[in-house]
């Protein structure tokens, strides 16, 4: 609602999980990739992972449980799909775990949506007197969806070498700018002119 708190991670959003994976005891691993994940008769998962550090792959098993984060969907329908017809625990139902992969699936489907963002900066308090505001969502507009001024955010707040403002596009513009086949530098000129 209109007197609702917004809340953002200082520094920044990665020190969110940061600190919520080190309460919890968690190891997080960057750089590495779960190339293929399997279900014994125990119900515990064993992973294929592979370290870019290392450069090949390894098995790691003995895991409780099985986390997929991903902004795609599909990533975890093709997960779930490759458990059904696996060694599964009588707690696996392969016919809720198909539902589950095409939700999952669908829920991809209908949810993609070209946008483009463009961030750029201007002479210090070039834009402060034009537009009183540190962000704005723009629900009627035809271009753009929301126009938000770094600085606003915690641990940004120094414009002394120019305002930095981002704006992202409706997928309705997006559109349009893909149609038109423009590469990436006129694309963002045209959502620049918006």
């Amino acid at each position: 609602g209109p007197n609702s708190r917004l809340y953002t991670a200082v520094p920044s959003m990665a020190n969110l999980c940061d600190s919520i994976a080190k309460l919890g005891g968690i190891d997080v691993r960057l750089g590495a990739k779960v190339a293929d994940m399997r279900l014994d008769d125990q119900g515990l998962w064993s992973l294929t992972v592979e370290d870019a550090d290392v450069g090949e792959a390894r098995k790691e098993p003995g895991y409780q449980a099985l986390v997929v984060a991903a902004h795609n969907p599909a990533i975890a329908a093709t997960a779930v799909r490759g458990i059904v017809g696996e060694a599964l625990s009588p707690a696996a139902d392969p016919k809720r775990l198909e539902a589950l992969a095409q939700s999952l699936q669908k829920l991809r489907d209908g949810s993609k949506e070209a946008v483009y963002t463009l961030s750029a900066r201007f002479p210090p308090t070039s834009l402060t007197p034009y537009l009183p505001f540190d962000a704005a969502a723009l629900p009627t507009s035809e271009s753009l969806r929301l126009l938000v001024r770094d600085a606003s955010r915690p641990g940004r707040s120094d414009d002394s070498d120019g305002e930095l403002w981002t704006a992202v596009s409706t997928a309705r513009l997006a559109e349009e700018l893909l149609r038109e086949g423009l590469s990436e530098e006129a694309a963002a000129e045209a959502l620049g002119g918006r």
